[in-house]
C-alpha cells in the first residue's frame, strides 16, 4: 500500500470501528459521493469546461514559469529547518489526527464536526487516495531530486511520481472540508494557510514542483467543495444513526432530518 493511504485508511477504521450503524452511513455517503465524482464530466456544461480549462492552464503556466525558479530558492534554503519539517507532516501523520479529532468531537455530541470528519475522510479517499494516485501512475513525472529537469516523465511506470502532490492533496482535501463547514473568513484563512504551508515544505524538500501542489490543490478543493455540498443534502434528507457519549458509555441517536 502507498504509505500516504495507510493513514487514510487508519483513520477510516477508527470510524467505522464505533458501530455497524456508523459505518453503513459513511460507506452510504462514500458510494454516493465517489459516483457522483466520477461521473461528473458525463454532466459538465460549458461553464464546467471553461473552469478546467482555466485550472489546467494555470497548471501548466506554473509549470513553465515557477517551477525551476522555485526549486532554485528552495535548495539555496538551510535544509534542516524543524519549522518545514513540521508543517510538512499536516499532508499526512497531522492531517490524520484532525480527522480523527473531528469524528471524536463528533461522538461528543457535535454534528458538524462529525459531518466534517466524515466529508474529510471521503475527500481524502477520492481526491489524494484515487485521483492523485491515478494520475501519478499515468504521468510519471520524476521528482526534482532526480535533476532530469520539469518536464521529463515515464508514463504509466511509477504510481509515488512527482506529479501531482499526494502530501498536498491530503493537506488541501481536509483544509477545504473545514472551509466548507467552518466559513467566517479567518477560519478559511486559516485553514488554507496551513495547508499552503504544508504544500510548501514539499519542494524546499525537492521532492515536488511548484506546479505538482497547485495541480493538487484544484484536485483536493473541487472534491471537497463537491462531497460537502452533496452530503449536505443527503443528511438532510436521511434518517441516520450517530453515536454519541454519554456518562454510561457510548449510545445511538436516531436522528430525522427533512
Amino acid at each position: 500500500m502507498i504509505p500516504r493511504l495507510r493513514a487514510l485508511f487508519a483513520c477510516l477504521l477508527f470510524i467505522s470501528s464505533f458501530s455497524a450503524a456508523a459505518e453503513s452511513d459513511f460507506c452510504d455517503l462514500l458510494k454516493q459521493d465517489a459516483q457522483d465524482i466520477f461521473s461528473a464530466p458525463a454532466h459538465w456544461d460549458r461553464q464546467d469546461w471553461q473552469d478546467i480549462g482555466i485550472a489546467t492552464a494555470t497548471v501548466i503556466g506554473t509549470a513553465l514559469i515557477i517551477d525551476r525558479p522555485l526549486r532554485d530558492t528552495m535548495r539555496k534554503q538551510d535544509q534542516g529547518s524543524r519549522f518545514w519539517l513540521e508543517v510538512e507532516k499536516f499532508g499526512r501523520e497531522y492531517a490524520a489526527l484532525t480527522m480523527a479529532g473531528l469524528y471524536v468531537g463528533g461522538l461528543a455530541g457535535d454534528d458538524k464536526m462529525l459531518a466534517a470528519a466524515q466529508d474529510s475522510v471521503i475527500t481524502s479517499i477520492i481526491a489524494s487516495g484515487i485521483i492523485v494516485t491515478g494520475i501519478k501512475t499515468a504521468v510519471g513525472r520524476a521528482r526534482p531530486m532526480a535533476n532530469k529537469g520539469v518536464f521529463d516523465s515515464h508514463p504509466l511506470t511509477d504510481p509515488n511520481s512527482s506529479f501531482p502532490s499526494g502530501h498536498s492533496a491530503q493537506a488541501f482535501a481536509v483544509a477545504a472540508v473545514l472551509a466548507e463547514h467552518y466559513n467566517e473568513t479567518w477560519q478559511q484563512a486559516s485553514f488554507y494557510g496551513v495547508a499552503s504551508l504544508a504544500a510548501l515544505a514539499r519542494p524546499y524538500h525537492d521532492k515536488h514542483f511548484a506546479s505538482d501542489i497547485v495541480a493538487s490543490a484544484f484536485i483536493s478543493i473541487w472534491t471537497a467543495k463537491r462531497v460537502v455540498r452533496m452530503n449536505k443534502g443527503l443528511r438532510d434528507k436521511q434518517v441516520m444513526l450517530l453515536p454519541s457519549l454519554t456518562q454510561d458509555g457510548a449510545a445511538l441517536n436516531l436522528v430525522w432530518r427533512f
